[in-house]
């Protein structure tokens, strides 16, 4: 049972157990080969294109999974330590994670089935760790492109309706614990004004967010940020397909507008090349960019 009528109502349901939304500066990596798609694509001189990847096809293969865990835990700790009765841990044990996510269409009664896209970023323009995802041989081939955080003002080709969210990824196991533990506790005193399908509901409605943004502390060092696209089954939205390592992805390609590129920084590799590249690129992009930095990697590395 989903409860809220968008996720903005939802945003507001679970503002103390949820991480703030993040604000500041999105770095968006990847491999070198990808500038000219990105950023000179076909879709017009106003527009890059960056793609959204279903929340079920992320590499990490506890994506959409790792949450519930974390949230069976807590409540075998909470049954444990006598603060829930066996009877209300039954109750919560009975929910469910759903892959699809609720949204009400307006005009339209009741809700529309939602797929999750997803569109990453890190915090810091220029980790060695995310440098290492595109390393061949001794040369990291990557780059990282800086885009203002309010681009989500200004995406474009995607039918309505949809919502768009940008979170911090939580990686310390405590303070996912702390979340849970608090919500938990929250619906417990109020207990005796819910029906336990309400409260059932209101649990995954939470554990929606949670999936997709809790990950393993061997993560950490990403520093990953992602903006969330919430589209309905019924949208218009085209859904396009790639391979990688034999595997089919679904994505959408997002774009948005060319004003909120603030940076392109090209990974750690030979000082020529980098020169090089840096002269060429800002070359190519003259004409659709007029007010960007195009620099190197501050780190300094022999091999």
């Amino acid at each position: 049972m989903l409860l809220f009528e968008n996720f903005r109502d939802m945003g507001i349901m679970f503002e103390d157990y949820l991480p703030k939304q993040y604000t500041g500066s999105l770095h968006h990596y990847t491999s070198i080969n990808n500038w000219k798609s990105i950023l000179l694509n076909e879709k017009g001189d106003d527009v890059i294109s960056l793609y959204a990847t279903r929340i079920d096809c992320l590499n990490d293969y506890m994506e959409n999974k790792f949450a519930m865990e974390v949230y069976q835990e807590v409540v075998k700790e909470l049954c444990e330590e006598d603060m829930i009765t066996e009877k209300y841990r039954e109750r919560l044990e009975g929910v469910q994670v759903n892959s699809l996510f609720p949204m009400l269409k307006d005009g339209v009664e009741g809700y529309h089935k939602c797929d999750a896209y997803v569109l990453c970023f890190s915090m810091e323009k220029d980790l060695l760790n995310l440098w290492k995802y595109y390393s061949k041989g001794n040369r990291y081939e990557g780059i990282s492109i800086e885009l203002s955080n309010n681009f989500v003002s200004d995406i474009q080709g995607i039918g309505n309706p949809f919502e768009i969210v940008t979170y911090p990824v939580v990686y310390d196991e405590k303070e996912q614990k702390t979340y849970i533990r608090k919500f938990i506790m929250a619906m417990l005193r109020d207990e005796a004004n819910w029906k336990p399908e309400i409260i059932k509901g209101i649990i995954e409605d939470a554990l929606l967010m949670w999936n997709i943004l809790f990950k393993g502390q061997g993560f950490a060092e990403e520093k990953e940020v992602r903006s969330v696209v919430f589209i309905p089954k019924s949208n218009s939205t085209k859904i396009e397909y790639r391979t990688s390592n034999a595997f089919i992805i679904p994505y959408i390609n997002l774009k948005i507008n060319k004003r909120h590129i603030k940076g392109i920084r090209f990974g750690p590799m030979n000082k020529d090349i980098v020169i090089k590249n840096i002269s060429i690129l800002k070359e190519a992009l003259s004409r659709k960019f007029k007010d960007f930095d195009v620099e190197s990697s501050d780190l300094k590395l022999r091999y």
